[in-house]
């Protein structure tokens, strides 16, 4: 007797973030999911922290690559840097 493989069949209609992240796993990139406490939900790609808003907008800029995900996560630790430096001179 023959065992059928269960394909799973993508939905008609998935969310933005699925989508993201489904294309993330196709690319072989780890990627984990969690939620806050207060409900915003981010994910975990490579060992880089994305919110639910960062992820979209990476997706809409066609910028959903490791190398991308770095980048934006350099820029953006530099710029949090700047302010807090900028904060304490203050």
């Amino acid at each position: 007797m023959r065992h059928r493989r269960y394909v799973r069949e993508r939905p008609q209609w998935e969310h933005p973030i699925q989508k993201a992240s489904r294309n993330m796993i196709a690319q072989g990139m780890r990627v984990a999911s969690g939620a806050t406490h207060d409900g915003k939900m981010f994910l975990i790609v490579n060992g880089y922290r994305l919110t639910e808003e960062e992820t979209l907008d990476l997706q809409s800029q066609r910028k959903l690559t490791t190398w991308d995900i770095r980048e934006y996560d350099e820029k953006t630790t530099s710029e949090i840097q700047e302010d807090l430096s900028r904060s304490v001179l203050l």
